[in-house]
């Protein structure tokens, strides 16, 4: 959704880019700063240490600032190779107002309320997870700032500063993480950057895990192993026939694997690697909800910006069955650059509910595509839309709209006509997950009659066998587990049709 900005600002835009920012290649002028929570900053001991510095000054009565905080670009890099990442890069929120307060930050109008100085967009601290610096505006004269957001890139190799384009994640790591500006910290390190897969499979089918891998080290990486483990044991082993130079990355596609268990170790392996804690991750899946019927509805209230919406709906190989909305913004758009096309074909009107009835014509597993022209979804802040997918018998399959520029959701087909064996997982809940002394299982009643709870332990041996009786729709029943260890256990519930599901719990004390 992209928010107002006034016809004014857009060509001063224009003009100041004209104007001399710091030319590209200039040594980056030093500064030692304070954040809102009495932490240090120097630039020349980040530089020292070989880390790259992200500086994005903007102010709280900045409209473009707000959108971009909202787009949480900044954010997600800081977590995968900030200091709660990698560690390679360090990014700063320098606010230059000097009429401003940190109430402004917070969100909280001055005293006047008037546009410079004490005006504020929204909550600053809640918004931004890296530091913050108020009140700077010396900044200002000697990075040379003449509009907001300027988001400068200053590499540790020889100090030198450069403008950076207010990108989403992806074009961020692109332009940071580059052999000319990124300082090898070790010899040899391989490092996995992250999990770039959803965190929804369809149940029964063969998964796949995405990955992006990245050589930190001073020397190129040959052939290193991948492998793959849940709590049973190894699953898969790859080797990557590649070379990976200094900073060079790598989409790799794990697959296929075969199993019902839902926590995953990846980790790299086979390699000389001089910095170990970065070379695997942990990945916790959950199934994707199922329908029984082959038709599904899809409903989509438009934000106030209706035509930068884009969906369609298509099975694994990438045949389409239904799409909606702006086609000039298309499956491949989202964020920078803005393509803004109010006319394309099929565009949404802004504010607006849309309906559609999708019928699918074979099993299997599909997902659901949306995308925002400009990167920050269709909820939040101007206006609350929304998108929800449901069958016919009213479950909802998939709802949001609080994304950046695309969100892709996988779900499940299975025609009641040919199920024998399944009943919708995701009617029944089991809560609170992780329990203590008692779980609730919750029955709606449209689910045929459950006849048998039992609880397994991880190791498969009965701890629990219950026959449940439920009383009203969506009548809950307590189990008592206070004689159960803290673990992992498994409660299998069985209808009188001999229909059953699994679902996992853990017990912590």
């Amino acid at each position: 959704m992209l928010q107002r900005i006034n016809i004014l600002f857009i060509l001063l835009l224009g003009y100041y880019y004209t104007l001399a920012q710091l030319p590209d290649g200039t040594i980056a002028p030093d500064f030692t700063l304070t954040d809102i929570n009495g932490n240090t900053h120097q630039l020349s001991d980040y530089l020292d240490e070989g880390k790259t510095v992200i500086l994005e000054i903007g102010a709280t009565w900045c409209e473009p600032c707000w959108v971009y905080t909202q787009q949480a670009a900044l954010n997600e890099v800081y977590y995968l190779i900030g200091e709660e990442g990698l560690g390679e890069t360090v990014i700063l929120f320098i606010e230059t107002e000097a009429q401003n307060s940190t109430d402004q930050l917070m969100g909280q109008l001055g005293s006047t309320g008037t546009f410079i100085g004490d005006f504020t967009f929204g909550n600053w601290i809640e918004a931004i997870d890296y530091p913050i610096i108020d009140n700077v505006s010396s900044i200002n004269d000697a990075y040379n700032i003449q509009y907001y957001p300027t988001i400068y890139k200053i590499c540790p190799t020889d100090r030198s500063t450069y403008l950076m384009n207010q990108h989403l994640t992806d074009g961020l790591l692109n332009e940071v993480l580059t052999a000319d500006c990124a300082v090898p910290k070790v010899e040899n390190d391989l490092a996995i950057l992250r999990y770039t897969g959803t965190s929804e499979i369809c149940q029964n089918d063969a998964i796949y895990l995405p990955i992006e891998i990245i050589n930190l080290g001073g020397n190129s990486i040959e052939n290193p192993m991948i492998s793959i483990a849940d709590e049973n044991g190894t699953l898969l082993t790859e080797e990557v026939q590649d070379v990976l130079t200094p900073f060079e990355r790598r989409h790799l596609n794990l697959g296929p694997i075969l199993t019902n268990e839902l926590d995953f170790l990846i980790e790299l392996t086979g390699i000389e690697d001089d910095q170990l804690d970065n070379n695997h991750t942990l990945e916790t899946l959950s199934f994707a909800n199922q329908s029984f019927s082959s038709n599904v509805f899809v409903e989509i209230l438009t934000d106030e910006y209706g035509h930068e919406t884009y969906w369609q709906i298509q099975d694994y190989n990438g045949q389409i069955y239904a799409s909606g909305g702006n086609e000039a913004v298309g499956i491949e758009a989202g964020g920078f650059p803005y393509i803004n096309n109010p006319d394309g074909e099929g565009a949404y009107a802004s504010n607006q509910m849309y309906s559609s009835v999708v019928q699918l014509p074979t099993e299997g597993c599909y997902e659901f595509i949306i995308v925002d022209d400009y990167g920050d979804g269709v909820c939040c802040t101007l206006g609350n839309g929304h998108y929800k997918i449901y069958d016919e018998q009213g479950w909802v399959l998939l709802e949001g709209g609080n994304f950046t520029s695309k969100e892709i959701r996988p779900f499940s087909v299975e025609f009641a006509a040919t199920s024998t064996k399944k009943i919708p997982f995701y009617a029944i809940e089991i809560y609170p997950n992780p329990a203590q002394n008692t779980i609730k299982i919750q029955r709606p009643h449209q689910l045929e009659t459950i006849h048998e709870i039992t609880i397994f332990d991880a190791k498969g041996d009965m701890q629990l066998q219950i026959n449940p009786t439920f009383i009203n729709n969506f009548q809950t029943i307590d189990i008592d587990i206070k004689h159960l260890p803290s673990g992992i256990y498994f409660c299998k519930i069985n209808t009188k049709n001999q229909h059953s599901q699994s679902l996992k719990f853990s017990i912590i004390r």
